[in-house]
């Protein structure tokens, strides 16, 4: 029977602590780099609200390039939506993307306010 000396034990494992710890360094640059570009769509659809068929176009396009859609923003985004519907009297629509971002974010209470109006 042989038996693993501790130094053989400890330099084995130094090996795994970097390891484990680049894995949750590229994991949180993952995640930071995902949120910045989702915000950078965002914006996009925020800044198309001067011309209602830009915002809807810009939106939709905001809500199919995202990568990882988190529930808050496309749930901002069914908003942004819904205020361009608004801007062009269309109470289908409106109503449509009201629903949407409730189903999307059913924590958030701004769609649930505005349902309620």
């Amino acid at each position: 029977m042989s038996f693993d000396s501790p130094i053989q034990t400890k330099n084995r494992s130094v090996p795994v602590v970097r390891i484990a710890a680049l894995v949750v360094i590229m994991i949180t640059a993952a995640m930071v780099y995902v949120r910045h570009q989702n915000q950078i769509l965002l914006n996009a659809c925020a800044n198309g609200i001067d011309d209602p068929e830009d915002a809807l176009v810009a939106c939709a396009d905001a809500q199919s390039a995202m990568v990882v859609p988190i529930p808050q923003h496309v749930s901002l985004i069914h908003r942004h939506r819904m205020r361009a519907y608004m801007l062009l009297k269309d109470a289908e629509g409106v109503l449509r993307e009201v629903d949407l971002a409730i189903a999307a974010d059913p924590k958030s209470e701004v769609p649930l306010q505005w349902k309620a109006w």
